[in-house]
């Protein structure tokens, strides 16, 4: 009889084990799909919130907005233009106008219309093309003036007016570089190079007069 009740006893024992077993294998499966759940769900909020954020992006690539802003910058650029002539207000709004150029070329297709067309974008070019064309002949006449203020007849010309000239094309010349340091004043790299060209000739002339009347002086 002992050894009966000590078999279901150990039977018994053997079942419980058995259920305890059974019991944690569940809840570790339990677990291990709810881990899972969870991070799906946390995949699925962020994927949504990205999506959310990233919309608005997408709202400023509207074709006509783009160029109704880009319009709005010019005319701001446009409210800076001095009454009175002012050289260096002159060349930043210079620079002001190339650099939106710049970005307006790098999004031409973002201001691509719905039936294929680059209307808007040309218009922008040609709009931005004649303010900065403008702007330029403004700087360049500048130049001319002082250029034409040094015009003397090396021949008959007195210390004083060599002298004065002399320090005008120094300036002009010094005024040159520096714009271009800021902006190509100028339509092309030859028109440059031909104007500084220019100019220093007429610097060398100058410098050479006074040469020859300080020798004759002494």
């Amino acid at each position: 009889m002992s050894d009966k009740h000590n078999e279901w006893n150990e039977e018994n024992e053997l079942d419980l084990t058995n259920n305890e077993s059974s019991k944690k294998a569940v809840w570790t499966f339990f677990i291990i799909v709810l881990i899972i759940g969870l991070s799906y769900w946390g995949w699925q909020a962020l994927s949504t919130n990205n999506s959310q954020i990233q919309q608005p992006a997408q709202e400023q690539t509207d074709p006509v907005a783009l160029y109704d802003s880009y319009q709005d910058k010019i005319d701001q650029i446009m409210t800076q233009v001095p009454k009175d002539p002012d050289h260096n207000k002159t060349v930043n709004i210079i620079k002001q106008l190339v650099d939106l150029q710049n970005e307006v070329t790098s999004n031409k297709e973002q201001l691509k219309l719905p039936d294929g067309s680059y209307a808007n974008y040309d218009k922008l070019q040609a709009k931005l093309t004649e303010e900065i064309k403008a702007n330029r002949k403004k700087i360049i006449d500048d130049y001319d003036s002082q250029y034409n203020y040094a015009s003397v007849d090396f021949e008959t010309a007195d210390q004083y007016s060599v002298e004065k000239g002399l320090g005008v094309m120094t300036n002009l010349i010094n005024e040159i570089k520096a714009d271009e340091k800021i902006v190509n004043v100028f339509p092309t790299e030859q028109a440059r190079e031909q104007y500084i060209h220019m100019a220093q000739d007429k610097y060398d002339k100058f410098a050479k007069r006074a040469e020859e009347m300080k020798a004759q002086n002494n």
